[in-house]
């Protein structure tokens, strides 16, 4: 039974951040879905002995170790033949592979060139796993108990080879079974959930964990035991009990998010809105029609940027605007209301605020937001206040996510 594992991403342009990283954390968890814990995520340049440093080192301490990147055919790509020397074996040519190099490359149209052929030379004694996503196979050495996988660099390809080959094949080493249950919160700060949960957490250390996103807090909880069945009781037991003290912030479980919750919630009660948007520029309307099907209950988005526009299309008056600004809670209760009207729709949503990096004052600064909403005989507004120095894009991203938790929470108010 294998317990941890260690992910070593090797490329220059992961140094230099030309390049994100995303193989590691695609491979750590499906790792965890077969109940293998990743302990270490490493990434190092196209060097030699720095490489070998690295897999030395991760021999001594880890079981399982899973090494991304370096195995293209030009120059710079010198994993496996370092790994080869690193290892003390030979560095040999596989005819099997080769062939299927030029199949995959002449089905395709593409030229073989003689360095294509470096593609095909594995360490001597490593077994190996055909690529069908690209060129590069996958490459497995066993040295004792410990086990070293060779993948390649491109995403698709990491996807490829782990869906085909190496969960089936870890899935034949491993006992153990791993469940894991995300509860979703919005409206709570982390802080404030720890102090609520916090002798849940106590009691299970290891198994909860804390994921604070721009648009919410995701409890993530994971269970290890000896059979499917005992690993899901204990997730489901302490989902129920941390539900039970934060049932008020809960939104979501698992992949869900506030765009089809909100689909859901305004189909099933055959509700329609209508969206005016100030400073998050159109994001909100991007979000809830990013969700295939809600033309159904979209009616009119509009972006009112200037005080001219919230006026001639909104009707907002001239008098709230010269008197309380427009970004206001005045302000964002006419947008709403003048949203509703020109849509005749059954919610009006609005928002307005100061995103920056210019534009604040010590009254109204920059990360203030007020979201309004209506259903013609009900409005109210939120206000919220973003850290002033995050970057003009994630205030509005904040902004936007907010806003529709605000629709979520309004909705379900109408509804119950």
């Amino acid at each position: 039974m294998y317990k941890n594992a260690e992910i070593i991403a090797i490329g220059n342009e992961l140094i230099t951040g030309d390049v994100i990283d995303t193989n590691s954390a695609l491979i750590a968890k499906s790792l965890l879905a077969l109940g293998i814990e990743t302990s270490i995520h490493t990434s190092v340049g196209d060097d030699e002995s720095q490489i070998i440093s690295l897999l030395s080192t991760a021999l001594k301490r880890s079981e399982l170790i899973f090494i991304t990147g370096g195995l293209g055919p030009t120059d710079d790509d010198i994993t496996a033949k370092v790994v080869a020397k690193c290892l003390n074996r030979d560095f040999v040519l596989k005819e099997e592979i080769w062939e299927h190099i030029k199949k995959l490359l002449g089905n395709t149209g593409r030229e073989i060139y003689p360095f294509n052929k470096k593609q095909a030379y594995i360490p001597k004694g490593a077994k190996y796993f055909l690529n069908y996503s690209g060129t590069a196979p996958c490459i497995l050495l066993e040295e004792g108990k410990k086990r070293i996988f060779l993948l390649p660099g491109v995403p698709s390809e990491v996807s490829y080879f782990i869906d085909k080959e190496i969960k089936h094949y870890l899935a034949e080493l491993n006992n153990s079974k791993i469940k894991i249950k995300k509860i979703k919160l919005s409206g709570i700060s982390e802080a404030k959930v720890n102090e609520v949960i916090k002798d849940i957490v106590d009691k299970n250390p290891t198994g909860i964990a804390f994921l604070p996103k721009s648009s919410e807090l995701v409890i993530k909880i994971t269970a290890k035991a000896k059979t499917e069945n005992e690993a899901l009781q204990i997730v489901d037991e302490t989902t129920q009990e941390v539900v039970y003290r934060l049932k008020n912030y809960v939104f979501g479980y698992d992949d869900d998010s506030i765009e089809y919750l909100l689909k859901d919630l305004l189909t099933e009660n055959n509700l329609t809105i209508a969206v005016a948007e100030s400073c998050t520029g159109g994001y909100i309307s991007k979000l809830l029609t990013d969700v295939p099907g809600s033309s159904k209950y979209i009616s009119t988005n509009v972006v009112t940027y200037s005080n001219k526009a919230k006026m001639n299309l909104l009707k907002v008056s001239q008098n709230t605007l010269e008197k309380h600004g427009a970004v206001s809670e005045q302000t964002a209760e006419e947008m709403a209301i003048g949203i509703k009207n020109l849509s005749k729709c059954d919610i009006g949503l609005s928002i307005t605020g100061i995103a920056g990096p210019d534009g604040g004052s010590p009254l109204k600064p920059v990360g203030l937001v007020y979201v309004g909403i209506t259903n013609g005989k009900y409005s109210k507004t939120e206000k919220f206040l973003f850290p002033e120095k995050l970057p003009r894009t994630e205030i509005r991203t904040r902004a936007a996510y907010k806003a529709l938790q605000v629709l979520r929470s309004f909705i379900l108010e109408m509804t119950n």
